[in-house]
């Protein structure tokens, strides 16, 4: 089977490609998750809305805000995609991340920081 590649490094830019919440149906690390795509997709557009109202704050470790980097689009995936080394199944939210501090970007691609997170609450 064939998979729609994402790169999910763009050395030149210092772009990041994460996958910013977990798919359709899986837990996070906290045991949060969301069932339902539309749910999920509305979920997102919410966050592209307060990126773009400023509302919504790069932030590292949940808590302390940064310049090092800025938010790009986030979007669901409509299809399984080949991400990495593996496979992204269908309804993995992904975002962009536009790294401003070269020093955090090498962090980043070494794995010492972690990828990005929506930290969003809301009720259903």
């Amino acid at each position: 089977e064939e998979f729609e590649v994402i790169k999910a490094i763009q050395e030149e830019q210092m772009i990041s490609v994460e996958v910013f919440y977990p798919p359709v149906g899986v837990a996070d690390a906290h045991g949060d998750g969301i069932e339902d795509i539309e749910v999920l997709k509305t979920a997102i557009e919410s966050f592209n809305k307060a990126v773009e109202e400023g509302r919504a704050k790069p932030c590292l470790f949940h808590s302390h805000e940064t310049k090092s980097f800025e938010y790009g689009k986030a979007w669901v995936t409509e299809k399984a995609m080949e991400y990495g080394e593996g496979i992204l199944p269908e309804g993995t939210p992904l975002i962009e991340i536009h790294w401003k501090n070269p020093k955090a970007w090498e962090l980043r691609k070494s794995g010492q920081l972690l990828r990005g997170s929506m930290r969003g609450m809301a009720g259903v």
